[in-house]
């Protein structure tokens, strides 16, 4: 049985509490000590192909944690069968996880 990433509702893709994770799991090895980053981080499911593009700064606190994320700009695409689909991704929902 697959994970279950992406629900569809209707037109648009509902982005799921385990895929936030698997883009904020290479989010973090993409900005690593970094204050500042300009890129773009990808993943493909089952379901999808997924791209998250973004510039964000980054606000770590003496020990180096991360104690925020100030996105510049940023889109999250997903490609289902060769073809992009509206999503529902919130970066208010990623950055809560680096946060918590």
């Amino acid at each position: 049985m697959k994970d279950e990433l992406l629900n569809s509702r209707g037109e648009v893709i509902e982005i799921c509490p385990a895929l936030y994770a698997k883009v904020a799991e290479q989010l973090t090895e993409a900005i690593e000590g970094k204050e500042y980053f300009s890129g773009v981080v990808e993943l493909t499911t089952d379901e999808a192909d997924c791209r998250l593009k973004l510039s964000v700064i980054i606000y770590r606190d003496a020990a180096g944690h991360i104690f925020d994320l100030i996105p510049v700009w940023w889109e999250f695409a997903t490609i289902v069968g060769g073809e992009e689909r509206l999503n529902d991704f919130s970066f208010r929902y990623l950055r809560a996880l680096f946060l918590d």
